[in-house]
């Protein structure tokens, strides 16, 4: 009769008798009390106490629900409500990284129509008025995105632009610096000459720095990739064991049907589409790994 045991606060165990369940039911069955919980050692489901008019009550406790209620676990589920950050696809990468080299092809254009323009070529100054404008225009997508583009995404990018390397800094000076020679006015020839000659000393630093913004998406290009190549193996490692499992159940189900005698002969069709089935899964499966290991043998440019 001892299937059942208490857990008492004190941590000791004993069996359940009729005078402890109605001693459990006065000490924990006034309201805002917690009731009392026991597990069956056969079975190992939970049971809460219920004490009603003198009577007992054992009601079975669903096990997720009760884990639920303990502190630790509300912590946990508190913080997996948290929206998690959003993955960058590979399309959205491949986009920054097409937008960060434009960037240095801007740059130096910027420099070489300043150059133009303080040799007198009139329309020189409007082209990098305009380069200038699309610069910035990239840069700020780059940094804190836009609709379509999430900005610095990872730490990595971050620590770049933000951290010891001052890129986003640098590169608005830069900004600054071009948007003074564009707009010296024209009868200030020496302040127009200092600036486009400030401009042209830049012209190198911001396109290594530029290079290095350009290298760093490529970088999380890379990390996306192998991500990628990590949740396909996953993927190709779960589909082979399904298909191994499901090969040993269509095994015993055929020497099933074939005990079973002329009884067993529908289940023994069903056996065989059974089998057909895991066979097209052993292809697909087959595929996939081919798929993978040309994916991981291809060169990288």
């Amino acid at each position: 009769m001892a299937h059942i045991l208490h857990l008492r606060p004190s941590g000791q165990r004993r069996p359940f008798t009729r005078q402890a369940r109605r001693n459990d039911a006065l000490r924990t069955g006034r309201p805002g009390q917690r009731r009392p919980e026991a597990r069956c050692e056969r079975t190992g489901k939970w049971f809460a106490g219920i004490g009603l008019r003198g009577a007992f009550l054992w009601l079975p406790v669903n096990a997720d629900a009760r884990l639920l209620r303990s502190p630790a676990r509300q912590g946990i589920k508190a913080s997996s409500a948290q929206s998690p950050k959003a993955e960058v696809s590979a399309e959205t990468i491949g986009a920054l990284i097409n937008l960060s080299g434009r960037q240095r092809m801007l740059s130096q254009r910027i420099v070489l129509q300043m150059l133009l323009a303080s040799r007198g070529d009139s329309a020189a100054l409007e082209i990098a008025r305009t380069c200038l404008a699309t610069f910035e225009s990239a840069h700020s997508d780059l940094v804190t995105g836009n609709q379509s583009l999430p900005g610095a995404f990872s730490g990595a990018l971050q620590q770049l632009y933000f951290g010891n390397s001052r890129a986003d800094a640098r590169i608005r000076e830069f900004i600054g610096q071009a948007r003074t020679a564009i707009d010296a006015p024209p009868a200030d020839t020496a302040r127009r000459a200092s600036s486009v000659d400030a401009l042209v000393s830049q012209a190198t630093p911001i396109l290594e720095l530029l290079q290095a913004v350009t290298q760093a998406y490529q970088e999380e290009m890379h990390s996306c990739e192998v991500a990628a190549r990590k949740r396909q193996a996953d993927l190709v490692e779960r589909l082979s064991s399904i298909s191994m499992q499901a090969n040993i159940v269509a095994m015993n189900a055929r020497v099933s049907a074939a005990r079973a005698g002329e009884y067993g002969r529908e289940f023994s069709v069903i056996t065989q589409v059974l089998a057909d089935i895991i066979k097209e899964m052993d292809q697909l499966v087959r595929h996939l790994v081919n798929s993978s290991n040309a994916s991981k043998s291809a060169p990288r440019h």
